[in-house]
């Protein structure tokens, strides 16, 4: 099935080139598709509340599972706190990715998002804040102001289950 020239998926809550194809929920767009793990795990995460930064790690790590490089994700929460949908804001290189608040921001704007977790990992292994980590937090963190979506948190994430909140350690002006 085509629709000006883009493959639309069967599942209501899939993200197609940062912007939402349905109704919020939980979905994930790399390079334009949705791999089958991140599709699993949308099914399993709408609604669920994002309290505590485990619940935002166990989210979000399948779609960080095994990835060479940095991907900065965000994750779209209601008014409730419970999630909406999840989405590449960018993808990098083994040791940096590029983020801008347009990107993160665009989409949850257009779901309708009251707030934001912003996740990325760490391919090294180490959970440990980088000083760009704590630049590209509170930059995002006044962005979201400007546009009246608060940043809750920003978790950084490893292959092997660890993760640092930088909410936390009181890191970016989240609290």
């Amino acid at each position: 099935m085509s629709e000006t020239g883009s493959e639309r998926w069967a599942y209501p809550w899939v993200v197609r080139d940062g912007l939402p194809t349905g109704e919020g929920a939980l979905a994930l767009a790399f390079s334009g598709l949705v791999e089958l793990r991140a599709r699993r795990g949308a099914r399993r995460a709408r609604g669920i509340a994002v309290a505590r930064p485990a619940v935002v790690a166990r989210l979000l790590a399948p779609f960080i599972d095994g990835a060479l490089e940095e991907r900065f994700l965000a994750l779209g929460l209601d008014g409730r706190h419970r999630a909406l949908a999840a989405w590449l804001v960018s993808q990098g290189t083994a040791t940096g990715s590029l983020v801008h608040p347009r990107e993160c921001f665009r989409t949850a704007i257009a779901l309708g998002c009251i707030a934001v977790v912003l996740a990325h990992n760490h391919p090294s292994g180490d959970a440990e804040p980088s000083g760009e980590d704590r630049e590209v937090t509170e930059r995002m963190a006044k962005a979201g102001e400007l546009v009246g979506i608060r940043v809750v948190d920003h978790v950084i994430l490893t292959d092997g289950g660890a993760f640092c909140s930088l909410r936390e350690r009181g890191i970016g002006g989240l609290v």
